[in-house]
């Protein structure tokens, strides 16, 4: 009886194990894994706290098939739209599927994706084992953990839930053979440039255009207002704001403002962060021409007709001041010959009326920023007008007759101009 017991357990174990290796062999020949040596990109181990490793692919290096083992498996990273797909294994709980044909993704479990923008890598993956409470669902990315790319690893922790825990994706302690991708993220790269020297008068203003031009991976934006090298009394703005993404331009204004002459040219630096690139000018300041004036007023007038001076200032450096007026004419107060004469602002003086024929000179005397000084002068000339008396129609041809002699000859001339009109 006890024999026959023993051949029945035997018979039931053999019977089990056949029927479990059938099962599993035909669970893992059916799985649509990827063939890891010619298209998967992500390779190396993951450590679960709670089930240990988790490997990613069949392969240490994809691009070498010598480095590949047993059945094909791994994960890839689609180039074009970032998502993942395929297989890791662990020895303990059995395929993790990024496969949309097993995971069943959803709504709230959306597949996981790569976004090549900001290289954070979100969505969902699930172990195929789930069953008996377990969903079996991996979340790789909420709120405050996430894996991310950084250039050809990937790194930072997912989340399993009841029976997996925490999955770490990068430790050094890992040796080397943490979670990598041959989708290797391209760092950001940019280089400056700008338009050429800047030659100004000083006390004017010249324009620069920086350009950023994007070297490699994807554009963010650069901060350009980091600028050296002004001297004192010099100042800078830039009329589009300071930031841009490359490709792109921003136009640079220097205002000379009061800063030293400089002919051999002040070494200005723009420089763009992140990443610190530069580009260098010359700034060269030149001397204005020499300070000048003139006086702006009539060449002639008449006696009590408004006669208005002005002073008018050239080269030198503005802001200009009118230091002093003198003269026949613009005295304060007037000569006895003047009527009226009025102040005005600064640089003019205005409603002076003359009562006597005459030249009235005048002379005006004015400062620029640098204290340069210089006068002008200039001269109106006064003269009476003719004297007009209205006189009567009979006057008027009384006086007639004594130019013409015959008066019907006066009348023809009369009659001629009156078919004119």
């Amino acid at each position: 009886m006890k024999r026959k017991s023993l051949i029945f357990c035997f018979r039931a174990f053999l019977f089990f194990s056949i029927t479990a290796t059938f099962a599993l062999f035909y669970y893992f020949s059916n799985l649509p894994v990827s063939q890891a040596s010619t298209s998967d990109n992500v390779f190396g181990f993951a450590w679960a706290s709670n089930i240990g490793w988790i490997k990613f692919n069949n392969c240490d290096d994809p691009t070498n098939p010598a480095t590949c083992s047993g059945s094909d498996f791994g994960v890839t990273i689609n180039p074009a739209t970032g998502e993942l797909s395929g297989y890791a294994w662990s020895n303990s709980v059995g395929w993790l599927s990024f496969d949309p044909a097993t995971a069943g993704f959803d709504a709230a479990h959306p597949q996981t994706r790569l976004d090549f923008a900001t290289n954070q890598i979100s969505g969902w993956a699930r172990f195929l084992s789930n069953g008996g409470g377990w969903d079996g669902w991996l979340s790789l990315r909420n709120g405050s953990y996430g894996i991310s790319r950084n250039g050809c690893d990937l790194e930072g922790f997912a989340w399993g839930d009841l029976v997996v825990g925490w999955i770490k994706f990068n430790d050094p302690s890992f040796g080397g053979n943490n979670v990598k991708t041959t989708e290797c993220a391209v760092p950001f790269n940019y280089s400056l440039s700008n338009s050429g020297g800047i030659t100004v008068v000083r006390g004017n203003s010249g324009s620069n255009t920086i350009t950023a031009t994007l070297i490699s991976g994807t554009t963010q934006p650069v901060d350009l207002d980091d600028v050296s090298g002004l001297p004192a009394g010099a100042s800078y703005s830039w009329p589009s704001g300071s930031n841009c993404s490359p490709d792109c331009q921003r136009e640079l204004r220097i205002d000379s403002g009061t800063a030293a002459v400089n002919p051999l040219g002040y070494d200005i630096t723009v420089t763009g962060n992140p990443l610190s690139k530069t580009t260098s000018f010359d700034l060269i300041v030149q001397p204005p021409p020499a300070l000048s004036c003139s006086i702006n007023v009539p060449s002639s007038a008449s006696i009590n007709e408004k006669v208005t001076w002005g002073v008018i200032p050239s080269g030198g450096s503005s802001p200009y001041t009118v230091n002093s007026w003198s003269g026949i004419g613009v005295d304060v107060p007037p000569s006895p010959f003047v009527d009226k004469c009025k102040q005005g602002p600064p640089e003019k003086v205005k409603d002076c009326q003359y009562s006597k024929e005459g030249s009235y000179v005048a002379t005006a005397t004015i400062t620029d920023v640098n204290n340069n000084t210089v006068t002008c002068s200039a001269t109106v000339k006064i003269s009476s007008l003719p004297i007009w008396e209205e006189i009567s129609p009979v006057s008027w041809i009384l006086l007639s007759k004594l130019v013409f002699n015959d008066l019907n000859q006066l009348n023809k001339l009369l009659a001629g101009i009156v078919n004119i009109w």
